[in-house]
């Protein structure tokens, strides 16, 4: 984990009230920003419980009826199945990730649509996607 990676997992942890392993992947919740305090109670029992199966499915079940469409959840059970190694559903969960993205970012479903007008792309869009720079800031580049 280089020294981005690991100012990015603590800050997320403090503002999150997420416990911290800066070597457990899982150990963040990503996207926490508007997720309901009881969803995010629930997805960080859903980190702490995850060698558990069937607990960690519960948690993000749970996680999901307190918050259906927030990306904090669809990315928790992306995590589940990906370090769980169940490739088919992770692929399935990535598939709502994009398009849930795509639909927030006002793109075509199908990347294969997406032209390079369609939203910008450049250096300050790809910055506050990176947290460098606020949303506020980035309306000034407009």
């Amino acid at each position: 984990m280089n020294i981005r990676s690991r100012r990015i997992a603590h800050e997320a942890s403090e503002s999150t009230g997420a416990w911290l392993d800066t070597l457990d992947p899982t150990a963040v919740i990503c996207c926490a920003a508007g997720l309901p305090d009881r969803a995010r109670i629930a997805l960080e029992a859903a980190g702490r419980d995850y060698s558990d199966e069937a607990a960690c499915r519960a948690h993000l079940a749970e996680a999901q009826r307190l918050a259906p469409d927030h990306p904090a959840v669809l990315i928790g059970f992306y995590r589940f199945h990906f370090y769980g190694g169940r490739l088919r559903e992770s692929l399935a969960v990535g598939m709502r990730c994009l398009a849930w993205a795509a639909a927030m970012a006002g793109l075509a479903a199908d990347w294969r649509s997406v032209q390079a007008g369609d939203a910008r792309f450049g250096e300050a869009f790809s910055q506050a996607c990176e947290g460098v720079i606020s949303g506020e800031q980035l309306q000034r580049y407009e």
